[in-house]
């Protein structure tokens, strides 16, 4: 009895560090309590909520589950349970466990109050409204209801209703009632609410909400038209529905207004907005102009300094200029990121010996092209050699190849929304050998972070076609044709060249049969190539146009996502008629349904890369569609990836070294109907069988590269 006694004693000085917020103290004591005693039901479920207070979700789950199963008849416990499976985002679970709770302790407010936030999350506005009426005696709950009621009638018309319309419309967008998101924009446009009109906008937007986003940040500029704020989020907004025309021209008005010395940060917002519109409509000059005005206004802006550099690989350019901007982004990350305080250093080498601890850092382990040239590797590396972490700075669901992934590493970190300083914690704390960066220059880049090199050995690989200019990054992935010997002079990193191609392509999907080829029953070749936009350089169009003209009666079918904006269609029809071609002979279309993007490729005969930045996946999908992709082969990385993947594939003659030997070898691929139908339907079976989709082969000499290290 003195045991349990001196036990129970133990415990309820753990539930008083918990209740004193002394985490750490809490779970100290309640894991005491558990090794004396392992059935200990209240000492196991505090000890799953202290972890779910310290954000260890996945370590609360099991410890909740299994005592909330002792204690089912603890409304408290329910209440717990709930609430994790809240934040996990699992509704029904919660629900269930919120309904239980209210079911044993119906005076239990609190429970209401929960119930409410969990549907409005899931947009039942009208579940939540009832939930917060049924907890109305607590000021959150009656908080809430004041928010969900601000449109109606009975609404108290006080001073402070702006706030509660501009939260109320969050939620209509959030439970996609558009109707009703309307008559708050029109409440809100009658009490002059701009501010209110604005959060609600860009809250909505970076939750995907982009409808009722524009109509809200329409309205905010419409009232207020100085508020450089609203038009930044505005021109956002525009770009992400591919509304770029307008999108363009909103920024331009609102820059004409602006007084960049009073808003800077604001105003450096409005010219990424214009580089991101001009990208779209082909205008890459002006982008490039655009990001430039953009870093004099805000220097230490070194993601928009690192789209500047991703931007001029889609220009004409040489290695020795690329190297000098990459030289610069290196000298701005010093000035602009310094190494946190108190941040550990970590070890100065690998360990030898043992499993090598890999750490990948991306946010594309999905069906993207990094997905798809990582996925040999996952599926054949060895296990007893490597230790495959994956930090996934993904935020949206995991798609079918990004399950297939995670369930071939050991240990997946989701990090998104995370900030650099809190990954680089997390990567310093998984002890790595070797640390992967994937994504590049490209989007939310971490580039910045590797700088604080939270792992001793750091890489770059797939996500950059070129060197980085990033302090901290040692290495990068490449092979002998993408960079040749000698090209170690334009480089700040490491030249990591892989026997054979750093290229192993796997389609990760159902892919369609391959059809004739359409000139047979069309009676003229059609060309064509698949790629966003910003990569379709005046150069391209130039020699697209060339090669229509030595073809007689060809056409091009050129697919771009941006395409679903008749002013781009328009911008890139004008921009081929001014360099000297003729639009009425190129088919400018959307990529359209994600499903049908591969079937596509069964309307062209012959792909055309695009120039002086090779497209790579692309290529690999028209070559598994059967369509051989003639390139033109330049001296910088990203002009010579098609090379390497030709290579690999096992095709001769499709990198061509000059534009005359190019529109040769399009003639010649296009006289022949017959001959290219028989290309295209033995081309899938070579492919598969080559090097380029040896995932074994691949993972063996990456293994091998990266234990040399």
């Amino acid at each position: 009895m003195a045991g349990k006694g001196a036990l129970e004693q133990k415990f309820q000085q753990a539930v008083a560090a918990h209740g004193a917020g002394r985490l750490d103290e809490a779970v100290a004591g309640y894991r005491a309590v558990l090794k004396k005693d392992p059935r200990h039901a209240f000492a196991r479920h505090y000890l799953g909520v202290a972890c779910h207070q310290g954000g260890r979700l996945d370590e609360a789950l099991p410890l909740l589950e299994s005592s909330t199963e002792r204690l089912a008849d603890n409304a408290g416990c329910r209440l717990n349970l709930a609430n994790l499976y809240k934040d996990l985002g699992r509704v029904a679970q919660a629900e269930k466990h919120y309904l239980a709770a209210a079911k044993l302790d119906p005076g239990m407010a609190l429970v209401g109050f929960n119930l409410g936030q969990l549907r409005e999350r899931s947009g039942d506005l009208a579940g939540a409204l009832a939930a917060y009426r049924q907890s109305a005696t607590l000021p959150q709950s009656a908080a809430r209801l004041a928010i969900l009621t601000a449109d109606t009638p009975d609404a108290s018309g006080r001073p402070d209703d702006a706030a509660a319309l501009g939260e109320l419309l969050t939620l209509c967008g959030y439970a996609g009632d558009d109707a009703r998101a309307s008559r708050v924009v029109a409440k809100l446009v009658a009490l002059a609410a701009a501010p209110a009109l604005t959060e609600a906008g860009g809250t909505l937007a970076r939750n995907g909400h982009l409808g009722v986003a524009r109509e809200a940040l329409e309205a905010a500029v419409a009232l207020a038209p100085d508020a450089l704020r609203a038009q930044v989020a505005l021109v956002t907004v525009l770009n992400d529905l591919r509304c770029f025309g307008e999108a363009r021209r909103r920024a331009d008005a609102a820059l004409a207004r602006a007084d960049a010395a009073a808003d800077a940060d604001n105003t450096a917002r409005l010219w990424v907005g214009t580089a991101d519109a001009a990208k779209e409509l082909g205008d890459q000059p002006a982008a490039v102009a655009a990001l430039q005005r953009a870093l004099a206004l805000a220097p230490a802006r070194l993601d928009v300094l690192g789209s500047l550099q991703q931007l001029q690989l889609c220009l004409p350019g040489e290695p020795a200029g690329d190297y000098a901007s990459a030289l610069a982004y290196g000298e701005a990350v010093r000035r602009h990121a310094p190494r946190p305080e108190g941040l550990a250093t970590p070890a100065a080498a690998p360990r030898r010996g043992g499993r090598l601890r890999l750490g990948l850092l991306s946010g594309e382990l999905s069906w993207s092209p990094v997905g798809r040239f990582l996925a040999g590797f996952f599926d054949h590396y060895p296990r007893d050699r490597i230790e495959l972490w994956l930090f996934s700075d993904r935020a949206a669901a995991p798609d079918p190849l990004a399950l297939r992934l995670r369930g071939r590493a050991h240990r997946v970190v989701d990090c998104a929304g995370w900030s650099d300083a809190r990954l680089a914690e997390a990567i310093q704390g998984a002890q790595l050998d070797v640390l992967l960066e994937l994504t590049g220059h490209a989007g939310a880049s971490r580039l910045p972070m590797l700088s604080w090199r939270p792992a001793p050995l750091q890489g770059s690989f797939l996500g950059y076609a070129g060197t980085t200019g990033a302090p901290g990054v040692d290495f990068r992935i490449a092979d002998a044709i993408t960079e040749p010997p000698g090209s170690e002079v334009h480089s700040t990193e490491r030249l990591l060249r892989l026997d054979g191609s750093y290229f192993c392509f796997d389609p990760a999907c159902d892919l369609p049969a391959v059809t004739p080829a359409p000139m047979r029953a069309r009676g003229h070749a059609t060309f064509g190539c698949f790629v966003q936009r910003p990569k379709v350089a005046d150069a391209a169009l130039a020699a697209w146009s060339d090669v229509l003209a030595a073809v007689p009666g060809a056409r091009f079918v050129l697919r771009c996502r941006g395409f679903t904006d008749v002013e781009a269609v328009a911008a890139t029809a004008a921009r081929i008629d001014a360099l000297g071609g003729d639009a009425s002979r190129f088919d400018l279309l959307p990529w359209g349904a994600p499903g049908d993007f591969l079937a596509n490729y069964a309307g062209i005969d012959i792909a055309l890369n695009t120039t002086p930045f090779h497209q790579a996946t692309n290529l690999c999908d028209a070559l598994w569609m059967g369509v051989p992709t003639l390139s033109l082969t330049g001296s910088r990385h990203a002009s010579r990836m098609a090379d390497s993947l030709c290579a690999a594939a096992g095709v001769d003659g499709w990198c061509l070294p000059d534009e005359a030997a190019w529109i040769a070898a399009a003639v010649d691929l296009a006289a022949d109907g017959a001959r290219l139908d028989t290309l295209r339907q033995g081309l899938r079976t070579r492919v598969v069988a080559s090097a380029l989709a040896d995932g074994k082969a691949f993972a063996a000499r990456l293994t091998a590269a990266l234990r040399d290290l």
